[in-house]
């Protein structure tokens, strides 16, 4: 059981910006784009064939960004972003992978939350 940061530090310098994870043993593909007149970041989360299982969703700090994905393609943990500053908020361009850390928490930690 673990949970673990999923790597987005070069965010700002990147703009929009794809990667390959494994989730619980299966292969997705995060796809985080930036809404430069917001401000703020927005993901994707897409099967190993290429269907979207979340489209299009804002990066909110300190809540389970899949809770409501109730599919038997979704990963069985849970994506979060956690801020780290004493005031939250959503991750502006500078933030994600600095301020706020984009992370997966496992099945088993999930189950025994």
């Amino acid at each position: 059981m673990s949970t673990y940061i999923i790597p987005t530090e070069d965010a700002a310098a990147l703009g929009n910006f794809d990667l390959s994870v494994d989730l619980d043993g299966s292969d997705y593909l995060l796809s985080f784009q930036l809404n430069s007149r917001e401000g703020f970041w927005y993901w994707s989360l897409i099967d190993i064939i290429g269907n979207e299982l979340r489209s299009g969703s804002k990066v909110v700090s300190n809540y389970p960004l899949l809770h409501l994905l109730k599919t038997v393609e979704r990963p069985p943990g849970e994506l979060f972003c956690f801020d780290t500053r004493v005031d939250p908020t959503d991750p502006g361009l500078e933030d994600l992978g600095v301020n706020a850390e984009f992370g997966y928490a496992d099945q088993a930690e999930v189950e025994e939350a």
